[in-house]
């Protein structure tokens, strides 16, 4: 006798072809996700420090003739600014100090080497100790070629001091180690620089040292107002100096920066290039 095959249910036949249909769809689900999470990130715009006009000392040599106005507005770019400073009082005799109307920090606090006084508004009259963090908010001005912090007070100071990366353009009040401040501060300071600018005048002085022949460039827009004050190696020929003022723009000097006097420049052993 004949046995008669099972009747399979066209129900089961039919999902088991609906399975073989999921699995291309899973795939693409799998490549969908590893697709959007190799989408690159923005990236975040990078930080100028100096920008389009400004004088980085970093990309400033000898042989680079640079404008007299221009060094004279980098080199005292700070001047003026509100800073934040992060340092250790200093503290002659003892372990504490009462704070007045001035205060004298260092970055070590055992060290001697005064980078910099702050003046306060109001004196705070607090105590501090020696090796204790200060922070401390001022603007930035000279005295006697000294920087200092004037209209100052104290600030809550961060953890741990943090070097920033910044410069006199770009500063937005983050607090900064005042060793690095005092780095930023000087940076032109002892640099051989060439300079171009409005020939203003020559004044030759005689004291007990000898005698001083100084050559004085001005803004070529404001030709009374001077910006650099270049003392000369030697003295200017009759040549030389006929031709500064036959010809007073355009005038080149190359010597060292030495610090500033009242708003100008202070050059050294200095010569003229191109007269």
């Amino acid at each position: 006798m004949t046995k008669s095959l099972p009747i399979i249910p066209m129900v089961f036949l039919l999902s088991l072809a609906g399975c073989g249909e999921e699995t291309p769809r899973a795939a693409d689900a799998v490549q969908t996700v590893e697709t959007a999470e190799t989408v690159p990130e923005t990236p975040e715009p990078e930080l100028v420090l100096y920008p389009e006009g400004t004088l980085d000392p970093a990309t400033v040599s000898q042989n680079r003739v640079i404008s007299a106005v221009d060094l004279n507005r980098a080199v005292f770019a700070w001047d003026g600014a509100e800073v934040t400073v992060v340092a250790f009082p200093y503290i002659w005799y003892g372990d504490e100090t009462t704070v007045e109307g001035e205060l004298r920090l260092v970055m070590d606090p055992d060290s001697r080497d005064e980078l910099i006084t702050v003046r306060f508004a109001q004196p705070p009259g607090i105590t501090v100790a020696r090796g204790e963090l200060m922070a401390v908010q001022g603007t930035v001005s000279r005295r006697f070629q000294r920087v200092e912090l004037s209209d100052t007070r104290l600030v809550d100071p961060p953890e741990t001091i943090q070097r920033i990366e910044t410069s006199p353009w770009v500063y937005d009040g983050e607090p900064i180690p005042l060793d690095q401040f005092a780095e930023y501060h000087e940076a032109w300071k002892g640099m051989e620089v060439t300079v171009e600018g409005y020939y203003n005048s020559t004044t030759t002085s005689t004291t007990d040292y000898g005698v001083t022949v100084r050559v004085d460039l001005s803004d070529p827009d404001n030709t009374s107002a001077k910006v650099v004050e270049c003392e000369m190696a030697e003295a200017v020929s009759e040549d030389v100096n006929g031709n500064m003022v036959a010809n007073r723009r355009g005038v080149q000097i190359r010597g060292v920066i030495t610090g500033t006097s009242f708003r100008n420049v202070a050059l050294e052993n200095c010569r003229v290039v191109n007269r």
